[in-house]
């Protein structure tokens, strides 16, 4: 659910996290789809929340979806994903997530 770590916030155009399993593809990643990472990351920031809080929030607002399974490599990312589970969306931003990603 998290597009293999690019919704997480911690990838930016041209760089990646040491050790990060994604960094060795980020060339493949289209410009379309960093210039969607930039404005959703912007739009998490004025919610007050992370990405990986308002991924979960998203998916979890979506009327077929009745749970999140997100692989996780720490057991910080563990704890993030659990307590991610916890937010709830308003239907604006619900929408205003899907319009950066249509």
């Amino acid at each position: 659910p998290l597009a293999s770590g690019l919704l997480t916030g911690k990838y930016r155009k041209g760089t990646a996290p040491e050790g990060s399993r994604l960094a060795a593809r980020l060339d493949s990643v289209a410009d379309e789809t960093w210039r969607q990472l930039t404005e959703y990351e912007e739009l998490t920031r004025s919610l007050g929340l992370t990405p990986v809080d308002a991924t979960f929030g998203w998916l979890l607002a979506q009327p077929v979806v009745t749970s999140v399974i997100a692989g996780a490599t720490t057991p910080e990312q563990v704890a993030a994903n659990a307590a991610a589970g916890r937010t709830a969306l308003d239907p604006e931003a619900v929408e205003r997530i899907a319009r950066i990603f249509a």
